[in-house]
């Protein structure tokens, strides 16, 4: 059947990386990022940030078909007032990617 033949093809990917530091009393640091996309055309992309219980949250998602959704949340934090803390504590750079190097 078409139903058949078509699930022989889906393909499913997915990837998900987090790390978490802390440094004696500072506040902790926090980066997860989790992707999924399927050969439908579906892809969804989430990633937090934190610095103690500041915390950013940031998704991209894609249904077959439809334009992509961009979403962005805040919790106990300003915009601007959290990209420069995290900026100051981490120098930049983006602690879940440093364990695939």
């Amino acid at each position: 059947t078409d139903y058949q033949r078509k699930m022989s093809s889906y393909v499913e990917t997915s990837r998900y990386s987090s790390s978490t530091f802390q440094s004696g009393d500072q506040p902790a640091i926090h980066e997860s990022r989790s992707e999924y996309s399927n050969s439908e055309g579906e892809a969804h992309v989430t990633h937090v940030r934190s610095v103690g219980e500041k915390k950013k949250i940031e998704e991209w998602h894609k249904e077959p078909g439809k334009p992509a959704v961009d979403t962005q949340k805040l919790e106990n934090a300003e915009p601007d007032e959290f990209e420069k803390e995290w900026a100051a504590t981490t120098d930049g750079e983006p602690a879940a990617l440093e364990d695939e190097h």
